[in-house]
């Protein structure tokens, strides 16, 4: 790909015409509180070639058409390398997705990007319209449901583009077309990424088929993306609103993203849906938690297979191993002799763990979240956000607080698991109010004893 991101074609490869009827999505998810809640994108299987504008004609289908109309992204690349460090240096031109809204008629494109071309919405409607999309050509997109593998290993996974989209339940994942010719099979693959979603979901107590619009999980596509490369100061993986955009090299083996049987790479997915699901504004998360509230899910996920470590593994010359989130807990006072250096060396050290920076002593913050899971097991993940969903506006924490953020999700941990958690919370130093601990005291929970024999 390099200085010719994303990347063209031959030049004998067919031009097409496609129409695709597209439907303003009708459903609001404000209501499920999320920080970064699926967008309403549809795939269309082509790609525009750079130098090579496309032509979009729109019709409306509906018999009384509002003024609200699609728009066509081009790019599946949204993520902006130019607001990152200045001295990086790019795989790719900052930024390479143009968005542009519709009108009746047809138009062309302002020839600003190239790349897989999508329609979307950020507002809800129930019209719907006919886009015709001229001068493109066809990318391999396998989705499920409609294409067969036979049909994948026949044609699909030959068309021209250098960009393909493998399309789940649940799930999108793009990446270089290069990775996949030789598939001979995706439905694996994008079973794995749909896995992932239903595990995340289960455990942020969302269901398809909820009655209440608080409960029913996202009916919109998470999108995963490769991008050629990110940052050298950001992790794999990064969520925004867009999707999570992987790392081209991921773990120096870009394969290892469309392997069904990767335990490390489905952690990692399930801690970037983890941030998407998130609550908006980290309304119930302690200070400088947002990376550990993720991890959480990976947690309550091992809790559930049985495992008997519940921390985040890593890949260490081909064998799975386990990583030092929950052995900071199980060896806490042997750890901390050399917290000091550990900790200083990456992002500095503080005696008290809860540095509003999501950067500084993750280790121990991740720490304190296994042990309420080895303690109180992964029920209380699902009626933790399960409560948050339904809490009336008017008494969530100030998002601006984060003292309010803090108690409030002591006294709603305490309030779903019916325990007086004071012990472990002072144990951990997290910076609960006096006068929270005193509410949650007349509350009249039970004592978890078991808190008192394990050292803690």
């Amino acid at each position: 790909m390099g200085i010719n991101f994303p990347g063209t074609v031959e030049s004998d490869a067919e031009r097409v015409t496609e129409t695709f009827s597209f439907q303003l999505n009708p459903r609001d998810l404000s209501p499920l509180r999320m920080q970064y809640p699926p967008r309403h994108q549809v795939s269309t299987g082509l790609y525009r070639v750079p130098g090579e504008p496309v032509t979009i004609e729109l019709r409306s289908l509906s018999a009384e058409s509002s003024d609200i109309k699609p728009e066509l992204r081009i790019g599946a690349h949204a993520l902006d390398l130019n607001n990152f460090h200045p001295s990086y240096k790019k795989k790719r031109i900052g930024y390479t997705s143009d968005l542009f809204p519709l009108r009746e008629g047809v138009l062309q494109d302002r020839k600003w990007a190239s790349g897989l071309i999508y329609i979307e919405s950020d507002q809800n409607g129930s019209d719907t319209f006919d886009i015709t999309i001229s001068g493109a050509v066809k990318a391999p997109w396998f989705k499920l449901g409609r294409d067969t593998a036979e049909q994948w290993r026949q044609y699909i996974r030959d068309y021209p583009a250098p960009w393909a989209e493998l399309e789940g339940q649940y799930s999108v994942l793009t990446l270089p077309s290069a990775l996949v010719r030789d598939l001979e099979d995706p439905t694996p693959v994008i079973h794995f990424y749909d896995q992932v979603v239903k595990r995340a979901h289960a455990l942020a107590g969302l269901n398809d088929n909820a009655d209440d619009e608080r409960d029913k999980a996202p009916d919109r596509l998470y999108r995963f993306v490769m991008d050629v490369q990110l940052t050298q100061e950001n992790p794999i993986a990064i969520s925004n609103n867009y999707g999570v955009m992987l790392r081209w090299l991921g773990f120096d083996n870009p394969f290892r993203w469309i392997d069904p049987n990767d335990s490390v790479v489905f952690d990692l997915l399930l801690h970037e849906i983890g941030h998407a699901l998130e609550p908006v504004d980290h309304l119930f998360e302690l200070p400088g938690s947002s990376q550990v509230f993720a991890d959480l899910f990976i947690y309550g996920d091992h809790y559930r297979k049985g495992d008997w470590f519940l921390g985040r593994r890593i890949n260490v010359a081909g064998l799975t191993m386990p990583y030092d989130d929950s052995s900071y807990g199980n060896i806490l006072s042997f750890v901390w002799l050399f917290a000091s250096f550990i900790e200083n060396y990456n992002y500095g050290y503080d005696p008290y763990i809860w540095s509003e920076s999501p950067e500084v002593m993750v280790s121990w913050k991740g720490a304190f979240m296994v042990e309420l899971v080895r303690h109180l097991s992964d029920a209380f993940i699902p009626e933790l956000y399960h409560r948050f969903r339904h809490t009336p506006e008017h008494l969530l924490p100030d998002k601006d607080n984060q003292q309010e953020k803090t108690d409030f999700f002591f006294e709603m941990l305490c309030e779903v698991t019916g325990e007086d958690l004071t012990l472990i919370f002072r144990r951990w130093y997290v910076p609960v109010s006096e006068e929270a601990y005193q509410r949650v005291a007349g509350k009249g929970y039970s004592y978890p004893h078991r808190l008192y024999h394990d050292g803690l």
